[in-house]
């Protein structure tokens, strides 16, 4: 990646004799700079974003190097004459450069998907006009490297008959398996009916699994 700040105040010489030319005396032929703005005497930050291509580096460590080079433009006027700048210089110095790198433990930032989301029991039977709290577990393809946050747990909208009772669980590093409570209720149904309602959750991408109710 490269910044680039360009200062129009002072801006480079361009040779014109016009006095409109706001950098330019309307009667010498040669220019004054004016004094560096706020923002060339200030302290600057600058944030860079990366995006990496990660369909080849699935583990491991990556390491990333950047170069970091400071360059100033020296407007010094050696004939200051009051109004204008005659032999003018522009000389370049670079009072900071260093080599800086860093290293990501890329699988540690590579998304793990969902494999499954499994229950206590399915189908599961609940007593007609009663509520039953089962567990439902979100599991990984593989052991999660960081704690991993996994959101959007809930059932279908028109679903009655299940409902989770909170929508974002952490499956905590080196773990594949995290757990979230549901209650379950026989709303609408009668003895011996069954009800399917679709359970998701989402990390990577949605992932949907199907849910028996029945009735007793």
């Amino acid at each position: 990646m490269n910044w680039k700040y360009h200062s129009t105040n002072p801006p480079e010489h361009s040779g014109s004799y016009f006095g409109y030319w706001d950098m330019y005396d309307w009667y010498y032929g040669c220019g004054k700079p004016k004094k560096p703005n706020a923002i060339c005497m200030g302290e600057e930050v600058f944030h860079g974003a990366l995006a990496m291509n990660s369909d080849h580096v699935l583990t491991g460590t990556t390491t990333l190097g950047s170069h970091i080079e400071i360059n100033l433009v020296d407007n010094y006027c050696e004939r200051d004459l009051g109004t204008t700048c005659c032999s003018k210089v522009h000389t370049v110095k670079t009072p900071f450069s260093a080599d800086v790198s860093f290293d990501i433990q890329t699988d540690a930032v590579i998304p793990i998907p969902i494999e499954s989301i499994t229950f206590d029991q399915n189908p599961v039977q609940v007593t007609l006009g009663t509520v039953t709290t089962m567990k439902g577990y979100i599991n990984l393809a593989s052991e999660a490297k960081i704690d991993t946050k996994i959101t959007n747990i809930q059932a279908d909208s028109l679903n009655v008959n299940a409902i989770p009772r909170i929508d974002t669980i952490v499956i905590p590093k080196g773990s594949k398996t995290g757990s979230f409570d549901i209650d379950v209720n026989t709303n609408g149904l009668s003895r011996n009916q069954a009800v399917t309602a679709g359970i998701s959750a989402f990390y990577t991408n949605k992932y949907s699994y199907s849910l028996t109710i029945q009735a007793k």
